[in-house]
Formats: structure tokens, sequence, C-alpha cells
């Protein structure tokens, strides 16, 4: 289930909001090729690149996409492998995908595009926040209800649905998904790396009451990291609820986060 999730296909595209926007494709260096939409904003002043979360697609984002581009900041959205239109036939939650966006990015850049910021969702938020550590080209991200490794979302994700305990279920399950991937799955872990992003900054978001990704998870990223740094906790939100609940502070928090470090930040 980890490994190979069901592919969803979103019926919803940017012309359904009126919306102009480009089919685009690139490769990543392990040569899996991903599919995406570019939508420009009338007067941009910086790029977005939206990552959605496990086992949905790049129309989970248009919702998004609407307010940044409101507030004219390009967007690109596009599937992770083995999601959606994109080629890749598994997934590594995160440990791969950095590939992905590591060429999206590359794909921003060959196009003349310098200011570039990064939102995700859950292995979106994680796969930002991994990619940041290394890739100078980021210069600001926004991470909701991110797990902070591999363990701790298999680990979350079984207790949440199938209430299996950690012992002694999870360690096994951990180390077969990382062998039939050919990774380590202790690597990918965000405590190593996230304060390395420093110092482009950071928004952490996340629900307090999140069943599928522990409040715990974002915690911990927030400490692992080093200014400048935000964290907002929203109340009985679930995981990815925050949109929902506190849509206005939401939309107000993400848009201030973007005009204050894409416009000024001299980094």
């Amino acid at each position: 289930m980890v490994i190979s999730p069901p592919r969803y296909h979103g019926t919803i595209t940017p012309d359904v909001f009126g919306l102009e926007y480009e089919r685009v494709e690139f490769t990543t260096e392990d040569s899996i090729v991903l599919k995406g939409w570019f939508v420009p904003a009338s007067d941009p002043k910086a790029t977005i690149i939206l990552l959605h979360g496990f086992g949905t697609d790049k129309s989970d984002l248009l919702e998004i996409a609407l307010f940044l581009l409101r507030e004219n900041f390009s967007v690109l959205l596009f599937d992770f492998r083995a999601h959606g239109e994109s080629g890749g036939k598994h997934c590594s939650l995160g440990f791969f995908e950095k590939l992905d966006l590591m060429a999206a990015v590359q794909f921003l850049k060959n196009r003349g595009e310098s200011w570039i910021g990064t939102m995700g969702l859950s292995m979106g938020g994680t796969v930002a926040l991994l990619e940041a550590a290394s890739n100078t080209d980021i210069y600001a991200t926004v991470s909701e209800g991110a797990y902070l490794s591999f363990r701790s979302a298999v680990r979350d994700f079984a207790k949440a649905y199938y209430h299996s305990p950690e012992f002694p279920f999870i360690p096994p399950a951990v180390w077969a998904a990382g062998k039939r991937l050919g990774i380590k799955p202790g690597a990918l872990d965000l405590s190593l790396y996230v304060g390395k992003i420093s110092p482009r900054p950071i928004l952490i978001i996340h629900s307090k009451d999140d069943r599928e990704i522990k409040l715990r998870n974002a915690l911990t990223i927030y400490k692992s990291a080093n200014e400048p740094k935000e964290l907002w906790l929203v109340d009985k939100a679930g995981h990815l609820g925050a949109y929902a609940v506190e849509k206005r502070e939401y939309e107000r928090r993400v848009i201030v986060f973007f005009n204050k470090y894409l416009k000024t930040a001299d980094l």
C-alpha cells in the first residue's frame, strides 16, 4: 500500500476556473517523466511549486493555486512519480520524490524563472523540506501536515487506519518497503536535513488533532530547523484541513510569508 498506491486521476483542470494554462512535462535525473500544469499570473512576481500528498494528484491543489494566482504568484503543479499522469511505478514517500521536485525547479529555471518558492501538503510538505535543504534555488518553503520520517509516516498511518501498534508490526513493514525500493528508510528523516535550509525561511502548518500525521512530527521538524522559521498550529482541522477550517487566516499567513521572502529577501 505504501509503495504502490492506487492512481487517482482528478477530473478538475485549471480551465474549469477560467484559467489559461500550459500542459508541461519534464524528466527527472532517474528518467521518470512527470506531467503538470504551469499557470502564469497576470503580473508575476515569483513562481510557487505546489506539491500534492500521497495518493492524490495535482488537481487536489487547485483551490490553493487560485488564491496564489490572485496575489500574482504563478504556479506550477505536477504529479509525483507513481501518481496521476506521471510515470513511475513506485512511491518512496519522499526518498525519490525529492528528485521530482529537483526536476521541477530546473524546469522553471530553464524557462527563466528566478524567484521560486514551494508549498507542499503531507508527503508534498516533506518533499519540499527535503529538497530545500540542498537546493538553494528554492527561496521559501511552506509545508503543511508533513511527516518527520519514512518510519513515522508508516507508523502514524497504520495506527490511524488499522489500529496497529508500532511493535512488532511497523519495523518489518518499513524494512520490507525499503528492501523493495532499494533504499535505506532511515535516511529519510527531516531532523537530519531541515536545519540546513537556513537562512532560507520555512513556514510549518499542522493541525493539533491530526490523526494521520501526529503533531509531534511538526514539533520535531520545527525544533530541528534554524531561523527564520514559523510555526502555525490549527485547532480541530484534522489532516490537511487547515484551509477548510481557517480559510482567511490560511490565505493571509501564506501570502504574507511569500510576499516577505520572495519579494524582499536578499539571500
